[in-house]
């Protein structure tokens, strides 16, 4: 029974995660979707049901040209961690400034939009993550499965 409901929850997450690969927003959508499917509240979860779940490494909270905010899984009261993001973005050309905060676990980037690209602002963000967390992430979402 449990398998059944598994598969199920599967086969509709693929889906919708095919479904939106032509819009370009398929970590977003596929959120949504595992938040439907698998009711998860602050960490917690149904007994005995399955959970499925986007892990974001480092999601995007807002943008704007020339300013940047993200979300670091595993950066909430890690203050090394936060330093070492700091100086990496400040390492990067086109970063008029960086702020990792281990109290908020994010980390908001101003910086200039013929330097800088976000997508590679969010990959020195995920390098150092990875290399710090001991994981190796990607800035893609990726689909777990947790029993």
């Amino acid at each position: 029974m449990l398998v059944d409901v598994a598969l199920e929850l599967i086969g509709q997450v693929l889906f919708k995660l095919i479904a939106c690969e032509a819009t370009g927003r398929i970590a977003e959508r596929a959120a949504g979707a595992a938040r439907e499917l698998a009711p998860v509240w602050q960490g917690e979860r149904a007994a005995d049901s399955p959970v499925l779940s986007l892990i974001p490494p480092v999601q995007i909270v807002s943008h704007t040209p020339g300013r940047l905010r993200m979300e670091v899984a595993g950066l909430q009261d890690e203050a090394e961690l936060a330093a070492k993001i700091n100086k990496a973005l400040s390492s990067l050309a086109g970063v008029y400034e960086a702020g990792a905060s281990p109290r908020s676990g994010r980390v908001l980037v101003r910086f200039d939009t013929g330097r800088a690209e976000v997508q590679g602002l969010i990959r020195a963000v995920d390098r150092v993550r990875s290399r710090q967390l001991g994981r190796r992430a990607r800035p893609a979402a990726r689909l777990v499965a947790v029993s």
